[in-house]
């Protein structure tokens, strides 16, 4: 039998908890909007489709084992199935945390319109209690899972945990859950959002963002290619290639791609999250804040010098999620939308970058290349920044706009011609066709319109030159919504 807790706020549901927590009376707990809602694994729910959760449980799976960087996971079936439910991929597990914080959050936390009076629940268990639950040899015991997801920084802040149940009357038939119930709403939570999904991002979710990337555009080109079928205007191509008429003989990869040089770039360290605070990085912008738009080499020089100067300094800081702490004397002291931009660019561009074997100066070198992008960005009707081909050409010299795939998801960006030539395999005009050897010795920077496969086309440390110091500045400050490709061994293929 089920005891129910009826408290008058959620602040007095949230010292309850506290309360039975201190006790021992309860180790974990579960936050819910409604409490009427039953303790279901969301694979379970009504209104999921069972086949086609599956199947994108498969393609996680499938995704996680085929992503460099990511064997530790890979290797653990329980892992997989935790990061797929913290996710929001449909799994028999259910999530509970060991912080009643956490769990408050949770019943006060949605986007739905809950109508005046409603009440949301705390659920409260006993894991010693549940595991002496009994059942038919035929049928699986639900167990509690406490793992640790190497550098799932979510996981960490919500103190998550799981229970694994594959069913979906497990409280009506075999075992109802202890609730905490109170009005849902009302004063006196002072959870912040950050807190329980942190802002900035680890290395493994920034990888995991290519696959949920991946996963829109997916549903999109389903979407339009059930449309085409059905309009009969055309036919659609069976698959596409990665290399153009332009190209005359099969291509051998680059020995630079090998798996164990590559390996640093995409193994994923185990960096604990937590709330200590965190060191600051300082920038003078000098005057490349104000107008006219003129990126002075002199002051972008300084910037470079500035950075590099307090990572030498301070070797640790590449350990933390540091701070960014922009001034310049011109500036206003008042919030400016332009300087929040740059500094949420600075810190995406931070996590993504700071823990791979890059050195010092090319880290300081991207740092000035971003803000030497911002120094000539156009902010549009929306807020989002926008360059164009001049002020790109003021930043990097003659360019080329690019597209960035692979290892799910896309994003463009743009690149020096000289740093693209540089990275391109010195023997590439062995394999232009006669007809076109001439427009590629003028411009070898052609090859993106022409050849896309990474490994074949760029020297691997050459190419993460060029994207840690101008595809990577870019964007974090234009390309906010995309995924990040930080990593060469993230991505497939660069084309235009």
């Amino acid at each position: 039998m089920a005891t129910t807790y009826k408290v008058s706020s959620n602040r007095d549901a949230l010292a309850l908890a506290h309360q039975f927590r201190r006790e021992g009376r309860y180790d974990w707990f579960r936050g819910q909007v409604s409490s009427e809602w039953s303790v279901v694994p969301s694979l379970l729910r009504d209104g999921v489709d069972l086949t086609s959760a599956e199947k994108r449980l498969d393609r996680f799976f499938g995704w996680v084992q085929s992503t460099r960087g990511l064997e530790a996971i890979a290797s653990d079936e329980t892992a997989m199935y935790a990061v797929a439910q913290h996710y929001g991929i449909p799994t028999h597990f259910v999530d509970f945390t060991t912080d009643p914080d956490v769990a408050a959050f949770f019943a006060f936390d949605t986007t739905r319109e809950i109508p005046p009076g409603s009440l949301s629940s705390i659920v409260c268990l006993d894991t010693k209690d549940l595991l002496r639950v009994a059942l038919p040899d035929d049928m699986p015991k639900p167990f509690c899972e406490r793992i640790h997801v190497p550098d799932l920084w979510r996981l960490i802040a919500q103190s998550g945990v799981f229970l694994v149940c594959p069913y979906k009357h497990f409280e009506q038939v075999v075992y109802p859950f202890d609730r905490i119930i109170f009005p849902h709403g009302g004063d006196g939570l002072e959870i912040v959002r950050d807190w329980v999904y942190p802002h900035r991002k680890s290395q493994i979710e920034i990888a995991l963002a290519h696959f949920f990337a991946d996963e829109r555009q997916r549903c999109r080109i389903d979407d339009l290619m059930a449309q085409f079928r059905t309009a009969h205007y055309f036919s659609i191509p069976e698959s596409g290639t990665y290399w153009s008429s332009a190209i005359k003989a099969q291509i051998n990869p680059l020995q630079s791609w090998a798996p164990e040089l590559v390996h640093p770039w995409a193994a994923l360290p185990d960096e604990q999250y937590n709330d200590v605070a965190l060191p600051s990085i300082c920038v003078d912008l000098r005057n490349l804040a104000l107008p006219p738009r003129e990126a002075n080499k002199a002051d972008r020089q300084a910037i470079v010098e500035e950075v590099l100067s307090q990572l030498n300094g301070t070797p640790e800081l590449r350990s933390t999620r540091a701070t960014w702490s922009l001034v310049s004397p011109p500036l206003s002291s008042h919030g400016d939308l332009r300087i929040t931009q740059l500094s949420t660019a600075l810190e995406r561009l931070w996590d993504g970058l700071r823990r791979l074997p890059l050195n010092n100066g090319q880290l300081a070198k991207s740092v000035e290349t971003c803000i030497a992008f911002w120094t000539f960005a156009e902010i549009l009707p929306a807020g989002s920044l926008s360059i164009d081909d001049w002020a790109t050409d003021k930043v990097l010299g003659v360019h080329r706009w690019v597209e960035i795939g692979g290892a799910g998801g896309s994003s463009r960006s743009c690149v020096s011609r000289d740093k693209l030539i540089a990275a391109l395999r010195p023997d590439m005009e062995d394999f232009i066709i006669d007809q076109f050897r001439n427009q590629f010795l003028t411009d070898p920077s052609v090859i993106v319109e022409w050849a896309w496969k990474v490994e074949y086309l760029y020297d691997f440390l050459m190419l993460g030159d060029a994207l840690a110091t101008e595809m990577v500045p870019y964007q974090v400050l234009f390309r906010p919504e995309d995924p990040v490709f930080f990593s060469p061994t993230r991505i497939e293929r660069i084309g235009c």
